[in-house]
């Protein structure tokens, strides 16, 4: 129920936004979030004996590690993927190189 009241208040959030957010790219920012610090740090702070901490801790860690290798290896393929499927709705979008003032320009020439 609580990623359903997360995404409800993102999108009424975006509508009053100069500049919108889609979903591909709200859907990107959700995947390369946080990577378990919280879990980690909660672990970290738990009232137990040392011997049972150390488990937890160490077991919190793996799965931190296994979600930060995974997910994060996995972000550009997801963001490749959903780029492929944006460029079959309309032709991709060319960056335009920013004028340069005349003190840059003086400032790299040899």
């Amino acid at each position: 129920k609580q990623w359903y009241q997360r995404r409800v208040r993102g999108v009424i959030v975006n509508k009053f936004r100069e500049h919108q957010i889609d979903f591909k790219k709200q859907f990107v920012m959700w995947f390369s979030g946080l990577r378990g610090a919280i879990a980690f740090s909660l672990a970290l702070h738990l009232p137990f004996p040392n011997e049972k901490r150390r488990v937890i801790v160490s077991t919190t860690l793996v799965i931190v590690l296994f979600s930060i290798l995974f997910f994060g290896g996995s972000t550009m393929p997801l963001m490749k993927l959903l780029q492929n499927i944006d460029s079959d709705d309309k032709p991709p979008t060319k960056h335009k190189k920013l004028p340069q003032s005349d003190e840059e320009s003086e400032d790299e020439e040899p």
